[in-house]
Order: structure tokens, then sequence, then C-alpha cells
């Protein structure tokens, strides 16, 4: 299934270079496949997306990025323009290099690494992925960075950046890498309340720009606030782990309701047999 694009395939909207985002992806999909098989040919593809990324990461004097050249609705809504980067790219990015170096040992993909880390020292300004909280002081590391963009606080970006800032330091007790994961969680321990909407059928905020998420979004909160404290063994975390972990289900006993409602009283052709059955059907296979 890897073979469907070749590695230097475009992908995006006449974007003549490989969008990092698809790459990072495809990368750890093939690095979870190479642990389960322990086949060559997949840790094979797997170093051919990691030094792939190594020619694209755009080294600054003192840091790298992995810049994006497809500008999405979202990048526009806060303020991005082309080129642009991200903090969950450079989470993912080290993500992937600190996985090949585990494989082979090569200290290109270490070095590389250490550069892509150096952006989450740099404000959005100066073409890093950190902004400063005026009011308190917290870092933020932005998922939509530009010189041009607006603070946005993504979860989501948030966390798997974080993620792969632990990545390194898990591997080389480095004290940096440590600071900047602790001041990020700092930043969250702070803040969780900003994505909380406190109304259950309005699940969780994308952004602390109060964009409203969808059912699985917000179990990809959950299942990110449940790694967070099985790291950090910090109760916050376990507190909104579970807080919207009823949030969710609570959505879907409201949701199983409109959808017999719908099906018994609005005149389908279902009698309440036949709705019962369907909604069954629907609940097994979580559509709703």
């Amino acid at each position: 299934m890897f073979e469907r694009y070749p590695l230097d395939h475009p992908l995006g909207r006449g974007d003549e270079r490989l969008n990092p985002v698809f790459l990072m992806h495809r990368a750890l999909a093939i690095y979870n496949d190479y642990w389960e098989r322990k086949s060559k040919r997949t840790k094979n593809l797997f170093l051919e997306c990691a030094d792939s990324l190594l020619k694209r990461l755009d080294i600054k004097k003192s840091f790298g990025v992995w810049p994006i050249f497809n500008l999405s609705l979202r990048a526009e809504i806060y303020g991005c323009k082309t080129p642009f980067v991200s903090a969950l790219l450079q989470g993912q990015g080290i993500s992937v290099l600190v996985r090949a170096y585990s494989l082979v040992e090569d200290l290109k993909y270490l070095e590389k690494a250490k550069y892509a880390l150096k952006a989450f020292q740099v404000q959005m300004i100066d073409g890093g992925v950190l902004s400063v909280d005026n009011d308190d002081g917290h870092w933020w590391y932005e998922e939509y960075a530009s010189p041009h963009a607006e603070p946005s606080g993504v979860l989501n970006g948030f966390i798997l950046a974080l993620l792969g800032i632990y990545d390194y330091y898990l591997l080389t007790s480095d004290d940096g890498s440590k600071q900047l994961f602790d001041k990020g969680i700092t930043t969250l321990c702070h803040h969780m309340k900003d994505f909380d909407t406190h109304r259950p059928f309005k699940l969780t905020y994308y952004d602390r720009q109060k964009h409203i998420v969808t059912i699985d979004y917000h179990r990809f909160h959950i299942r990110l606030t449940e790694i967070l404290f099985n790291i950090t063994g910090i109760e916050t975390f376990k507190e909104y782990e579970l807080k919207w972990q009823r949030y969710a289900d609570e959505w879907a006993t409201h949701r199983m309701y409109r959808l017999l409602h719908k099906m018994y009283y609005i005149k389908s052709g279902f009698n309440l047999k036949d709705s019962v059955r369907l909604l069954g059907r629907l609940v097994s296979e979580r559509r709703f």
C-alpha cells in the first residue's frame, strides 16, 4: 500500500513539492508497519522518507523548518501566507528523524532533528513556531505559524508538537528539549479550560479562537489528553480526559435520541421496530 505514490509524486493543487504533512504521516505509518513486520523493505521505505525530510528541512541561521506551500482555508483564517510553518509538523518531523536515528544510528538524523527543535525557541515573527502570551508569558507552539499570522492556539497541533519534543528528549536526555516540553505542559495546565465549552453537546474548542470541533476531533482531544496524563502524571489532564469523555457520551446519547425521533416521527416508512433495528446498526458502526 505504500507504493501508491512515489516519494517525489507532487501532492496538492499544482504544488511541485511533496507536502511535508503527507510525507511525515506516511513515514510514521511505514514505521509502525515496520515494527509489526520487521521487514527490510518497510525499513528502507521509512528511511527513504526520513532522507526526503532531511532534504526538505530549510536551515536558517540557528534553526530549521519544514515550509508548507499549500495554503489551506484554515491557514488563511489565521492570517498565514505561503510559505508558512507549523509546530505540529516540526514535532512530527522530529519524531520521524528520532526514529530513523534509533534504527541506523546515523548522526545526520539527530543533527537535523536538533535544528528542527530550535524552531520552538524562535517566535513566529522571526520564522519560528513560538508565540508568547503577552498577558501571562506562557509559551504556545503554533500549528499555523508565519510572520503574518495571529496566534491561534490550536490544541491538537500543540500537543502533537509536544510529543515530538518529548521523543527527542527520550532519546537524548537533552535538558533544552526537556525545558521546551515543560514550558508547553505549563501552558496547557493553565489553559485547558480555554478549550472546554462547558456544554456537552458543543464538545470542545479546536483553538483559542473558539471554533467548535466535530465529534471525531473531540475524541482525538480525549486521546491526546490521556497521553499527556500517561507521560506526566498531572491530574489536570486526567480531569479533562474524563470530563470530555462524559461530553462525548452525552453527545452520543443526545444524537441517538434525535435519530430515533426522526426515524419514528417523520413519515419515512419506518415503524418503531424498524427504527430500533436501524438505530442499533448505526450505534454498532459508530455512525452517530
